[in-house]
């Protein structure tokens, strides 16, 4: 296999795992409504060193997958989702070809709350939801505790994989 194919393969790998741990993670309980831990974005950020555009697939993937799955496909809350995905991914892109020094804990978090920012500004514009942004101080808790623990699992997964021989480059 070249290397190129290589990397295909594990980006078309990590979006079918993050799209079957976002339909996983919609059969948790959580205390607020509409709230996932976001787990599915350990294999966004995973393919965001692999190939940045990939990552962006892999995001654009398991949000028309899940949705698919749920019968959502056609609904407003894909624009939601969509442009929730893209502000998270398009911040951790940007922070890593910047060159930035931040950890993956940070990376994460500041997905997540990008994401969560995108999400709460198109469901005011798009759903004509105007009180939405009163929720913007539990989603930015919200952002800080699950990109913590995205990035906390991210770390761990990665050495794990290396442990046994698999590197991400």
């Amino acid at each position: 296999m070249r290397y190129s194919n290589k990397r295909l393969v594990q980006i078309a790998i990590l979006a079918a795992i993050a799209s079957i741990i976002s339909i996983l993670e919609r059969f948790i309980p959580m205390p607020v409504p509409f709230v996932r831990p976001g787990l599915s974005n350990i294999f966004v950020i995973m393919a965001l060193f692999i190939n940045p555009w990939g990552a962006l697939f892999v995001v654009l993937t398991k949000v028309l997958f899940t949705t698919a799955v749920f019968g959502g496909l056609f609904q407003p809350v894909v624009v939601i989702q969509i442009s929730g995905g893209i502000a998270g991914f398009l911040i951790m892109y940007f922070l890593v070809v910047s060159k930035i020094k931040i950890s993956l804990i940070g990376l994460s978090i500041a997905g997540a709350f990008f994401h969560n920012i995108a999400l709460l500004y198109t469901a005011a514009k798009f759903a004509n939801i105007s009180g939405i942004y009163n929720l913007f101080s539990i989603f930015s808790v919200i952002s800080l505790i699950s990109g913590f623990i995205v990035g906390v699992s991210t770390i761990y997964i990665i050495k794990a994989l290396q442990v046994r021989g698999v590197y991400w480059e």
